[in-house]
Protein backbone atom coordinates (compact mmCIF):
# COMPACT_ATOMS: atom_id res chain seq x y z
CA UNK A 1 0.00 0.00 0.00
CA UNK A 2 2.85 2.39 0.78
CA UNK A 3 4.38 1.72 -2.65
CA UNK A 4 1.07 2.62 -4.26
CA UNK A 5 0.89 5.92 -2.33
CA UNK A 6 4.46 6.74 -3.31
CA UNK A 7 3.63 6.05 -6.96
CA UNK A 8 0.55 8.30 -6.77
CA UNK A 9 2.57 11.13 -5.20
CA UNK A 10 5.28 10.83 -7.85
CA UNK A 11 2.74 10.79 -10.68
CA UNK A 12 0.87 13.76 -9.20
CA UNK A 13 4.08 15.77 -8.89
CA UNK A 14 4.99 14.93 -12.50
CA UNK A 15 1.57 16.11 -13.68
CA UNK A 16 1.83 19.35 -11.70
CA UNK A 17 5.34 19.98 -13.04
CA UNK A 18 4.13 19.41 -16.61
CA UNK A 19 1.22 21.82 -16.14
CA UNK A 20 3.44 24.53 -14.61
CA UNK A 21 6.01 24.07 -17.37
CA UNK A 22 3.30 24.35 -20.04
CA UNK A 23 1.91 27.54 -18.50
CA UNK A 24 5.34 29.18 -18.44
CA UNK A 25 5.93 28.04 -22.02
CA UNK A 26 2.62 29.56 -23.17
CA UNK A 27 3.40 32.84 -21.42
CA UNK A 28 6.83 32.93 -23.07
CA UNK A 29 5.31 32.22 -26.48
CA UNK A 30 2.81 35.05 -26.00
CA UNK A 31 5.52 37.60 -25.24
CA UNK A 32 7.74 36.34 -28.06
CA UNK A 33 4.89 36.57 -30.60
CA UNK A 34 4.03 40.07 -29.49
CA UNK A 35 7.66 41.09 -29.74
CA UNK A 36 7.98 39.62 -33.24
CA UNK A 37 4.79 41.34 -34.37
CA UNK A 38 6.06 44.69 -33.11
CA UNK A 39 9.41 44.09 -34.78
CA UNK A 40 7.74 43.30 -38.10
CA UNK A 41 5.48 46.34 -37.85
CA UNK A 42 8.53 48.48 -37.03
CA UNK A 43 10.47 47.19 -40.05
CA UNK A 44 7.51 47.82 -42.36
CA UNK A 45 7.05 51.31 -40.90
CA UNK A 46 10.69 52.11 -41.70
CA UNK A 47 10.25 50.77 -45.24
CA UNK A 48 7.15 52.92 -45.74
CA UNK A 49 8.92 56.00 -44.34
CA UNK A 50 11.84 55.52 -46.72
CA UNK A 51 9.46 54.94 -49.64
CA UNK A 52 7.59 58.15 -48.80
CA UNK A 53 10.81 60.17 -48.68
CA UNK A 54 11.92 58.66 -51.98
CA UNK A 55 8.55 59.50 -53.52
CA UNK A 56 8.68 63.09 -52.25
CA UNK A 57 12.18 63.57 -53.64
CA UNK A 58 11.20 62.14 -57.04
CA UNK A 59 8.04 64.25 -57.07
CA UNK A 60 9.99 67.43 -56.34
CA UNK A 61 12.50 66.62 -59.08
CA UNK A 62 9.72 65.94 -61.59
CA UNK A 63 7.76 69.07 -60.79
CA UNK A 64 10.76 71.29 -60.17
CA UNK A 65 9.26 72.54 -56.93
CA UNK A 66 10.37 72.44 -53.35
CA UNK A 67 9.01 69.81 -50.98
CA UNK A 68 9.19 69.93 -47.21
CA UNK A 69 10.46 66.56 -46.02
CA UNK A 70 10.26 65.71 -42.35
CA UNK A 71 12.82 63.60 -40.57
CA UNK A 72 12.42 59.88 -41.43
CA UNK A 73 11.72 59.16 -37.77
CA UNK A 74 8.56 61.29 -37.95
CA UNK A 75 7.22 59.26 -40.85
CA UNK A 76 8.30 55.95 -39.27
CA UNK A 77 6.62 56.83 -35.99
CA UNK A 78 3.36 57.67 -37.71
CA UNK A 79 3.42 54.58 -39.92
CA UNK A 80 4.21 52.39 -36.90
CA UNK A 81 1.23 53.83 -35.04
CA UNK A 82 -1.05 53.40 -38.04
CA UNK A 83 0.09 49.85 -38.79
CA UNK A 84 -0.20 48.83 -35.15
CA UNK A 85 -3.73 50.21 -34.93
CA UNK A 86 -4.63 48.53 -38.20
CA UNK A 87 -3.25 45.22 -36.93
CA UNK A 88 -4.91 45.43 -33.50
CA UNK A 89 -8.31 46.85 -34.45
CA UNK A 90 -8.57 46.01 -38.15
CA UNK A 91 -9.10 49.62 -39.17
CA UNK A 92 -7.32 52.94 -39.14
CA UNK A 93 -8.26 55.66 -36.65
CA UNK A 94 -11.00 57.96 -37.87
CA UNK A 95 -8.94 61.15 -37.73
CA UNK A 96 -5.62 59.74 -38.93
CA UNK A 97 -5.34 61.99 -41.98
CA UNK A 98 -5.82 65.20 -39.98
CA UNK A 99 -3.34 64.06 -37.35
CA UNK A 100 -0.76 63.02 -39.95
CA UNK A 101 -0.96 66.33 -41.78
CA UNK A 102 -0.63 68.29 -38.53
CA UNK A 103 2.38 66.26 -37.32
CA UNK A 104 4.23 66.46 -40.62
CA UNK A 105 3.56 70.21 -40.96
CA UNK A 106 4.82 70.91 -37.43
CA UNK A 107 7.95 68.77 -37.68
CA UNK A 108 9.00 69.20 -41.29
CA UNK A 109 12.12 71.06 -42.26
CA UNK A 110 12.64 72.58 -45.69
CA UNK A 111 15.23 70.64 -47.64
CA UNK A 112 15.16 72.43 -50.95
CA UNK A 113 14.73 69.29 -53.01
Amino acid sequence: MAAMSLTAVILASVVVAAIVSSVFSLIGQFFERRSRQNELIFVKALELANAKIKFLKEYSEMTGGKVDIADPVVYAERYFSLLQTLHDKGSLPENWRDTENRIVTEQSTPTGF
